[in-house]
């Protein structure tokens, strides 16, 4: 916090050429600083985890030293960035421009798919960053021609105080507080605007005289120093919570703070405030997770139903920096974090045979930042989170391609797709048999891996990444209409498909309207929206429907036996949506059904995923075969008939047979069924 509004902007220096030279040169140019205020930060072979991120959110450096010959993370720029007090500095370390392009980033694997390399992608986003760069004043840049070393001098501390953004979001909270109202509280800002602060501010002025009892939740504990650096005695009033220790309700509340929401799921955001009264939401719209607009629309949905009366606070004036900041403009624009989706002008007499179809070139994208914007802008409303790294994935991720819709000169409706399939059958044999997994290709090896199926992934896919229509042409036949141009025009697949988070019924129903069948439901909810995962193909071709049909089969046949356990909670219209045909275990135990127990047996597939298989194994032989000449003993057979036959769980089967753990209960159990099919096809059985 800064009580100088004037203090200087914070600036970037760009060190680029040859590697050793630029580690040597930052050294030197930084020899007056102290190592504790600067940051230096290079993604560990281009695999860094979001945790690392997390670990600096909060705390506030002079300088950031960051590493581009490690890989360029943009999202770990974005947040690097967002750490740098004002009169600080942003320091690129870089290839020379003119070769940056070409350079091996280590980070750049994240956008490769089997089989493609390396010198594959054409490193697009690259391309576009040096423009901004180039085209800019702002950045000072030094290469290896340069005779003069720029200077960075040391930064004065700050001065502490609160600006006025803050004094009004305390007053607003005080009184809410005080009146005991408008509950829930929703505060959004951009990083940099002092909510932590805020926030601590407020609880030192009603901790005392109050006596409440107060938790916090953050991606990390280290992303609250700057909330717990405003009282010495923060940390013992105001506990650190997980979002499982939230999510257990074993402890009473009086008022819940919960920092950086949009790292949660709403599935998880509605429990907690379903459990705890008083809940003050805080959350970033750009920051390193790129855009919580998606978020912000879905909780705000979701807040006017369910609590009216709640309250929504914004702050923005920056302080730990300058307003209006070059280096916070110049990050917001390289990377997109500040699009805006505008209004259409006229939607009233809308029709969509009045659209324009056409599938654009990443190139002209690169190319185009207008239309860049416009696609971007959609697409950051249509999902939960937006980071830096989508945009680079759109730019260069392979076998991507790109779809749009324009009505009178604007971009109304995008859609992604990716490439994916064509293994040829010995490496899909090896998938099956899991000794190989190749990158990407989501919807070939989940029909191998879930459905045992490897005779799909010959086929090739399109597989819709994202699918958006701007809001106020939703329910007007466009996303249909852009769907049916991408199947005329895009006929070098063999078949369609999709793969999205089951949110509710309306997202099933249109993909069930325009021919979409489902061969998958996750059996777990996914951390990130806290909604199950959906997989749907189309196929029109007869030689294609004849080998994707028994996928339809298997799904059916596998809900069929999880329905009253990892589908427990899929009821009524749901189920109808999704288009599920129960089937019972009395029909013939057929090849499928073999290849399944095989799997199963020889550890390439889980129980979950060939229970229906197992099940019926045992209803037709099992338990009637004359060769089944050696029984198994109490505890196998209570096994068999708790998981097999009654599908409990894995807990209560652990406890009640007293096994050591989980993973123990699943090897005694795949143990058991092999000697039970070794015994069945009259093979020498193995030790029970």
């Amino acid at each position: 916090m800064f009580d100088d509004r004037g203090l200087a902007h914070r600036r970037l220096l760009v060190i680029s050429g040859d590697e050793a030279w630029a580690k040597d040169t930052v050294d030197h140019v930084l020899s007056q600083q102290a190592e504790a205020q600067i940051l230096r930060y290079a993604a560990r072979d281009g695999r860094h985890k979001v945790g690392d991120i997390n670990s600096i959110l909060g705390k506030e450096y002079r300088c950031v030293v960051f590493d581009m010959f490690a890989g360029f993370d943009p999202d770990a720029l974005a947040a690097c960035t967002g750490t740098i007090v004002a009169g600080g500095c942003l320091i690129l370390l870089s290839p020379e421009f003119a070769a940056w392009k070409n350079y091996a980033d280590p980070f750049s694997v994240r956008y490769l798919n089997w089989p493609h390399k390396e010198e594959d992608i054409q490193q697009r986003f690259l391309q576009r960053f040096i423009r901004f760069l180039q085209s800019s004043s702002f950045p000072e840049i030094l290469t290896q021609q340069s005779s003069d070393l720029p200077q960075i001098e040391a930064i004065r501390p700050p001065i502490l105080a609160s600006t006025h953004d803050q004094e009004q979001l305390i007053q607003s909270l005080l009184d809410i507080q005080e009146n005991d109202v408008a509950w829930p509280v929703v505060i959004q800002a951009d990083r940099g605007r002092g909510k932590s602060s805020a926030l601590a501010l407020f609880v030192n002025q009603i901790i005392d005289n109050q006596g409440l009892k107060i938790g916090v939740y953050a991606p990390s504990k280290l992303s609250l120093n700057s909330f717990y650096q405003q009282g010495e005695d923060l940390e013992e009033q105001v506990a650190f919570k997980t979002v499982e220790e939230l999510l257990e309700k074993a402890e009473a509340i009086d008022l819940l703070f919960i920092d950086e929401a949009a790292t949660l799921s709403i599935h998880a955001l509605k429990q907690i405030l379903e459990h705890y009264p008083r809940v003050v939401l805080s959350t970033t719209l750009q920051g390193y997770e790129g855009s919580g607009h998606g978020f912000s629309i879905r909780l705000r949905q979701y807040l006017h139903k369910k609590y009216p009366d709640w309250t929504e606070l914004s702050m923005q004036k920056p302080i730990r920096y300058a307003e209006d900041d070059p280096l916070e403009r110049f990050i917001h624009s390289s990377l997109l974090l500040d699009v805006v989706l505008p209004p259409l002008s006229s939607s009233n007499h809308f029709g969509s045979k009045a659209c324009q179809f056409m599938e654009v070139s990443r190139t002209q994208l690169m190319q185009d930042e207008a239309l860049l914007k416009e696609m971007v802008s959609l697409l950051v409303i249509a999902h939960y989170q937006t980071r830096p790294s989508d945009l680079r994935h759109l730019l260069d991720g392979m076998g991507v391609k790109v779809y749009i819709a324009k009505y009178q000169n604007n971009v109304i409706a995008v859609a992604l797709t990716v490439q994916e399939g064509g293994f040829n059958e010995e490496l899909a044999q090896q998938i099956h048999y899991g000794k190989r997994r190749p990158r990407g290709h989501l919807i070939p090896q989940s029909l191998i891996n879930h459905l045992g199926m490897p005779e799909i992934a010959v086929l090739t896919t399109e597989r819709i990444m994202r699918i958006v229509v701007h809001p106020q042409l939703q329910e007007r036949g466009v996303g249909r209409a852009l769907l049916a141009y991408m199947q005329q025009t895009g006929k070098s697949c063999d078949y369609w498909s999709t793969s999205y988070a089951l949110t509710g019924t309306r997202i099933a129903q249109f993909w069930r309207n325009t021919g979409y069948q489902v061969v998958r439901v996750g059996m777990r909810r996914d951390k990130s929206s806290g909604h199950r995962s959906v997989m749907m193909v189309s196929a029109t071709l007869p030689h294609v429907m004849e080998l994707i049909e028994p996928c339809f089969m298997r799904f059916n046949k596998q809900f069929s036996a999880l329905r009253d356990s990892e589908y427990a909670d899929i009821l009524g219209k749901t189920l109808d949506v999704l288009g599920v045909e129960l089937s019972s275990i009395n029909d013939e135990f057929d090849s499928y059904d073999k290849r399944d127990v095989d799997s199963y047996c020889d550890g390439n597939r889980s129980l979950e995923s060939c229970l229906y298989a197992i099940q019926k194994w045992f209803a037709c032989y099992a338990n009637a075969d004359s060769k089944l000449e050696s029984p198994l003993d109490e505890r196998d057979n209570a096994l068999v008939n708790a998981k097999v036959i009654e599908n409990q769980s894995w807990r209560d089967v652990c406890s009640t047979l007293e096994f050591q753990g989980k993973r123990q209960t699943k090897e005694r159990l795949r143990q058991v069924i092999y000697f039970l099919r070794a015994c069945q096809q009259g093979e020498l059985p193995i030790q029970s």
